[in-house]
């Protein structure tokens, strides 16, 4: 009866059944690699560091953006203000090959 019960609480416990016998022993953990050359690890920090990069290069890329929009939106206007006015009125101007400037 004793050797009943600890046979019983050695099953609970994970050890062996059978006294005298050895548990049965985890599997081994893999070997942790380290990272590649080039490549850190992920940190908070690093994410930080990255992602306010992105947005500054984002944002100067907006600026570019937007003062070429504007250069582009004055060219327009100077040659809407260059054609005849007869050339405005006529919207298949702007699709013909041929464009109307004054001689300058």
């Amino acid at each position: 009866m004793e050797a009943e019960r600890a046979v019983v609480a050695a099953a609970r416990a994970g050890q062996a059944s059978v006294p005298g016998e050895q548990p049965p022993q985890p599997p081994p953990l893999p070997q942790q690699t380290p990272p590649a050359p080039g490549r850190g690890e992920l940190s908070l920090p690093g994410i930080l560091h990255f992602i306010q990069h992105e947005w500054a290069r984002f944002e100067a890329e907006k600026s570019r953006w937007e003062a070429e929009k504007a250069e582009l939106q004055r060219i327009r206007d100077v040659i809407g203000n260059l054609l005849p006015d007869k050339c405005m009125e006529d919207i298949n101007c702007f699709n013909s090959a041929t464009v109307y400037l004054p001689d300058i």
